[in-house]
């Protein structure tokens, strides 16, 4: 991270030494401090606690190995000949037993099959696993499947589920509305919470929010899917006296008292510091279908079993779901011998109802159905402050998404999105909060607006809230001119664009400004940016307390 910051600052210092002026965004002045507003109102989220540890630490280390699969007593087979799966799920099972450690896959291409009844390949379900290869172009797994219909052929899931939407027993009320950002909770009581708990900030969706929002007619309270904007958080300190709890990490977005806005107490079961690293992911082609795209030309293959699209639809490569403080790092696709230019049935890596997840260094190519029903998405983000970086994605639907009103306070930093189908997007259900940094379009761009798409629900506004950030565009996608197309309900920003193909299309509230001058943005990145701030400013009250 540190050596991110210093080309930051070196690309500045490059500039000016080029004679071309630095420019600021007016909401990103030197003296920007979390909380700080333009005379409109419109403030800019503090994204620095997203990620592992929320970037106070580096990801693990290579440290002693737990297993090494293909050793007795487990005698994996590494060339790909003799299914694997069992295994490999052994030592995971046994690492996690004995408290948690590397199993190690060492080069080799290991073959799996989906066990009877499973809903996976290959399952982590204890906390301090790691599922380490020798390096992607050295382990691969491969999944002799042609058909993963609602499957995962890796999953990091705990057996207890933490069902976030359900109402809990022991809350406390929001007593007044939070406008900007704030890690401060003012409540009605402070009663049986403590350091430490584990909590849900969360609001209602009422008539008032969707009005707000530009849904009335379109949206009801008690829709499904609208459980309203959630934010899992810790506690840091709890002051009775004043009735107000401090929280690990900061509002990204308004929560109105209005909306019931509340602190809910919930039992901690997420997996804690679990990892897949090192290795790549390929899948055998599914023989019915030939080419990426769905049969049916309303997006509907998915729904009938008479189509191959039915029996490979909703499946995933890679999904972390309940996970706090995890990290794939990595973790490629590939093209598996045999198939013709297809790495993986459907869904890439999926985040799911986690938090503070790193993904760095992957790079995810070709899902084979790209058809409707969410199918062929190669990064999906349903989480909480969570980074993608430093990662790309090619020839997905959407290469990147956005999921549901819980999904707020996530980066996608220094990445690359290549030919997508349609757009990256903010998807449904109006995710908040969410920074776009960095990022390059490669014949893609990004898409935030109304979706009168879905189910029972309409999709409806997909986000609000959220900051595109020196987007840099090398080519446009072919039915378009322009990398990012900002329609957001409330509040939308794009700050700075670059390259050759520069332009954004703005229909929306908040800010649009310095289009087509990114290359002189101050400062290039604002997560990392952000977090060098953060960083100072704990540094210096440590100092005060001392």
């Amino acid at each position: 991270m540190m050596r991110s910051m210093l080309f930051s600052a070196a690309i500045a210092v490059l500039l000016s030494a080029n004679g071309a002026e630095a420019v600021r965004s007016v909401l990103y002045p030197a003296y920007w401090k979390p909380g700080f507003a333009d005379a409109e109102g419109n403030w800019l989220p503090d994204f620095s606690y997203a990620g592992y540890h929320q970037g106070r630490k580096t990801l693990p280390a290579p440290h002693k190995i737990f297993a090494d699969v293909t050793r007795p007593p487990y005698l994996a087979d590494p060339t790909g000949i003799r299914e694997a799966a069992a295994a490999v799920q052994k030592a995971l099972d046994e690492a996690g037993r004995a408290g948690g450690g590397v199993v190690y896959l060492p080069p080799g291409t290991y073959r799996l099959k989906f066990p009877e009844g499973a809903d996976a390949a290959l399952r982590i379900r204890h906390s301090k696993v790691i599922l380490r290869g020798a390096g992607p172009e050295k382990t691969r797994l491969f999944l002799d499947e042609t058909e993963s219909r609602g499957k995962n052929m890796i999953l990091l899931r705990p057996d207890a589920d933490i069902w976030w939407f359900s109402e809990q027993p022991q809350f406390t009320t929001v007593t007044a509305d939070l406008l900007r950002p704030t890690r401060d909770i003012p409540v009605a009581s402070t009663e049986g919470f403590r350091a430490g708990d584990t909590v849900l900030l969360r609001n209602t969706v009422t008539e008032e929010f969707i009005a707000e929002h530009g849904m009335t007619g379109k949206w009801h309270p008690g829709d499904r899917h609208l459980r309203g904007v959630l934010l899992p958080r810790r506690i840091t300190a709890v002051d009775a006296a004043k009735k107000v709890i401090r929280l690990d990490a900061p509002t990204f977005y308004e929560m109105k008292v209005r909306d019931r806005t509340r602190l809910s107490k919930i039992a901690d079961r997420s997996l804690q510091e679990v990892g897949v690293e090192e290795l790549s992911l390929g899948m055998r082609e599914n023989p019915e279908i030939p080419d990426w795209t769905a049969r049916d030309p309303v997006d509907t293959a998915f729904t009938k079993p008479e189509n191959g699209a039915y029996h490979i639809h909703a499946s995933a490569a890679l999904r972390f779901m309940y996970c706090e403080n995890g990290f794939i790092r990595h973790v490629n696709s590939y093209r598996p011998e045999g198939n013709r230019k297809i790495h993986i049935h459907s869904n890439g890596i999926r985040l799911d109802y986690s938090r503070q997840i790193t993904v760095t260094g992957c790079d995810w190519h070709n899902p084979q159905y790209r058809g409707g029903g969410g199918n062929g998405y190669l990064y999906t983000l349903n989480c909480n402050d969570s980074v993608i970086r430093d990662s790309s994605a090619t020839n997905g639907r959407h290469n990147f998404d956005f999921q549901n009103m819980h999904t707020a306070g996530n980066v996608v930093y220094n990445c690359t999105i290549r030919n997508g189908a349609i757009p990256s997007d903010f998807h449904m259900y109006l995710s908040t909060g969410n920074l776009i940094d960095s990022v390059t379009c490669d014949g893609d761009y990004w898409e935030c607006r109304f979706r009168p798409y879905g189910g029972k629900v309409m999709h409806g506004q997909g986000g609000a809230g959220n900051v595109f950030w020196n987007l840099r565009g090398e080519r446009y996608p072919a039915n378009r001119k322009f990398i990012v197309d900002s329609q957001q309900a409330r509040r939308g920003m794009v700050i700075g664009t670059g390259g050759s193909a520069f332009k954004a299309s703005w229909k929306s509230s908040g800010l649009r400004e310095l289009i087509g001058r990114g290359d002189r943005l101050e400062p290039q990145s604002l997560w990392l940016d952000q977090v060098n701030r953060r960083d100072q400013r704990e540094a210096a009250e440590d100092r005060k307390k001392q």
